[in-house]
């Protein structure tokens, strides 16, 4: 039984916890969640820039659901016809709209009197007007200021006058304008009580005026000073000035206007606040304004301060920053939701004109070979009203380019020196719109082949058998004639088959350089050229000088030098310039060159030997232009044979360049190689100067 009665208790125990929540819930089931403040209700799209596109911003506000603005919000869903795009950034912003404020000021009967008795300290009531602007207005707002007459100044009929007109806020003029306002017509009636001039002005005819000044601008406020509500005539009911307050007020509503009420009326409101308080509260309370009672038991300045804070109603929105990926011209649809709450989504469209990129074909600079390498550079813009955007990619030929810069409008990039002829170039910008361009990079033509002269073969000398002579003379003389002949005959094939081996040499393109000399002069160096600009593959090279006479340039046939092929774009001519030795002198000669010879940077004169010193530099052509800069050298071995001839005495020629050394005497040289030892070394390298013996 026990444990029955232990059952029964459990089970009423369940019944009254599933009763009471069921009454909790109430008989339609569970409660619906009710909107909390603070939460977002509605969103709504305030703007949407697109001045920087595809950089574009999207405002939005959030209300909860006492219409305050939802501040905090951190995650948005953002959609671009409908595809969803990430926000680079949001921020939330104070978005305070202007205000427009326009002073009512009663100057009827029943305010004068007041204002006179319980507010005869004239800049009380002027600090109040002054607070409407000090520290409440912006230069962005509008202000008004009006009074509402009925005295001699008017003949007695009720006028509403605007003393300052609305306009924007100038501190100045607004202030200066209120300082020179005769609110209590002290100045018109100096001599005593105005009741004998001054009626009463109605309520209604002034706020119909004021509504009326208000029309079309944004956020209208009417800052209403006054003693009370004058009822309209013929208005009805237990107390007209509330009767025409309600009026009042549903006016001021329908056109979005709030009433702030300043109510000059002193202490007296005590014996008949329903009559008098009642209506100027009212008014304030339905337009959503404040009301402001002028006790002179007070400080009401600093009250009136406080309530026209409530003019200006901040606002906070979002901004949501992304940066769009589609390049379709025309209308593009955007969707805005806070982060979870998909029905809260709202949907503005915004249309764009967008142009694909374009290439200038006419600006395409296509550089010289570097390290193997060209530079392309080529102008890019928009047609369209938007900032210049990113570049995606670079196509070149169908393949892509890796690396590439885009800066100031213009793209560039590098190829390899390989490619020529056809250029096709596509770009693609950020919105995966492209633009194509064609070029052509000149194919270098192949080099001219050399042709090999023939070799000739060593004549063979025959000694015919002669009668048999008492006397050895004959047979001598035989003998000596046929070693002369072999000699010259193999002297003048090796002399051959060196020229033919150089001259292959250049038609391969391996060495530009041609030398002429047997092969005991290329065991004697007179002197060196050490190239020190030109063609990449020469420069560094010391390029030994063998004979009395060398000649530069870039024709095979007239040089025995070339620094370039004939092929070639250079500013070296053919036959450019000869080095002659005479009497142990080096003399420079330009040929009648195109683009000139210079020595330490002084041109020569045509077909006029120079003198060249040990460590001259010897400029051919324009070194920008594919021209040679070289080093002039005097081998060891020279120098020290021939230093004593190398003097300014005894040239007789030309120009000379150097120091002048002590005359010497000359030796008569026919030619260098006399005065070569057999038994004398092999070539030695070039030395300066100060090395020289």
């Amino acid at each position: 039984m026990r444990r029955y009665a232990h059952a029964l208790r459990f089970l009423g125990l369940l019944g009254a916890i599933g009763l009471a929540c069921w009454l909790a819930a109430g008989p339609g089931g569970a409660a619906p969640a009710q909107a909390q403040a603070g939460t977002p209700v509605k969103l709504e799209i305030v703007a949407i820039d697109t001045a920087r596109f595809p950089e574009t911003v999207v405002t939005v506000s959030a209300v909860d659901a006492t219409g305050r603005p939802v501040r905090g919000l951190t995650d948005f869903q953002l959609l671009e016809n409908d595809q969803p795009v990430a926000a680079l950034d949001v921020a939330e912003i104070e978005t305070t709209p202007p205000v427009s404020v326009l002073v009512l000021v009663d100057q009827g009967y029943l305010s004068v009197v007041r204002y006179r008795r319980w507010y005869d300290d004239p800049p009380t009531l002027r600090g109040v007007l002054q607070a409407v602007g000090d520290g409440t207005l912006s230069e962005t707002d509008t202000v008004c200021l009006a009074v509402g007459r009925a005295d001699s100044g008017t003949n007695r009929r009720q006028q509403t006058q605007f003393p300052l007109e609305c306009d924007p806020y100038s501190p100045i003029d607004y202030e200066q304008r209120v300082a020179e306002l005769d609110i209590d017509l002290a100045l018109q009636f100096p001599s005593g009580d105005p009741q004998a001039d001054v009626s009463g002005v109605r309520t209604a005819p002034l706020f119909e005026d004021a509504l009326a000044a208000l029309t079309g601008q944004p956020n209208p406020v009417i800052v209403f000073l006054a003693a009370y509500i004058t009822a309209s005539p013929g208005t009805q009911g237990p107390n007209p000035s509330q009767t025409t307050a309600d009026l009042l007020a549903q006016a001021a509503v329908a056109a979005g206007v709030r009433v702030f009420v300043l109510q000059a009326a002193g202490n007296t409101l005590s014996t008949n606040p329903a009559e008098l308080q009642e209506p100027m509260i009212s008014l304030a309370g339905q337009t959503g304004g404040e009301y402001v009672e002028l006790d002179n038991s007070r400080d009401y300045v600093n009250d009136a301060r406080a309530a026209f804070a409530a003019i200006r109603q901040p606002d906070f929105a979002y901004t949501l920053t992304y940066r769009s990926a589609d390049g379709t011209p025309g209308e593009r649809r955007l969707s805005v939701a806070p982060a979870g709450q998909p029905d809260l989504a709202v949907e503005q469209a915004v249309s764009l004109l967008v142009a694909p990129p374009t290439a200038d074909e006419t600006a395409l600079a296509i550089g010289p070979v570097l390290d193997g390498q060209r530079q392309i550079r080529v102008p890019i813009a928009w047609r369209d009203d938007f900032p210049p955007r990113a570049i995606r990619a670079v196509m070149i030929n169908g393949a892509p380019v890796k690396a590439f810069d885009f800066a100031d409008g213009v793209l560039s990039f590098t190829i390899d020196e390989a490619i020529s002829g056809d250029l096709r170039l596509v770009i693609e910008d950020e919105l995966g719109q492209t633009a194509q361009i064609a070029g052509q990079i000149a194919t270098p033509p192949p080099p001219t082949p050399t042709p090999v002269p023939p070799v000739t073969p060593t004549p063979v000398v025959v000694v015919e058998p002669v009668e048999s002579s008492n006397s050895p003379w004959p047979w001598l003389a035989l003998a000596l004639l046929g070693i002369a002949v072999v000699a010259a005959a193999a002297y003048l094939g090796t002399r051959r088959g060196t020229l033919t081996r150089v001259k292959q040499g250049i038609g391969e393109g391996a060495r530009r350089i041609a030398t002429i000399g047997t092969a005991r002069e290329e065991k004697q160096a007179l002197a060196y050229l050490l190239v020190l600009a030109g063609r990449e593959n020469l420069i560094g090279q010391n390029v030994p000088l063998y004979n009395e006479i060398t000649t530069i340039g870039r024709d095979p046939q007239l040089t025995d030098i070339q620094l370039y092929d004939v092929s070639e774009i250079s500013s070296i001519s053919g036959q450019h310039c000869t080095i002659q030795v005479d009497h142990g002198l080096f003399l420079l000669i330009d040929n009648n060159s195109s683009n000139g010879t210079y020595v330490n940077g002084e041109a020569l004169t045509p077909d006029l030997p120079h003198q060249l010193q040990n460590g001259d530099e010897i400029v051919l052509g324009d070194k920008a232009r594919h021209g040679a800069q070289l080093r002039f050298e005097i081998s060891r071995r020279a120098l020290n044979r021939f230093a004593h001839t190398v003097t300014d005495g005894e040239w007789q020629g030309g120009e000379r360049s150097g120091t002048a050394t002590t005359p010497g005497p000359t030796r008569d040289l026919d030619r260098l190689d006399d005065h070569w030892s057999d038994g004398e070394d092999l070539v030695e390298p070039p030395v300066s100067d100060g090395q020289a013996e």
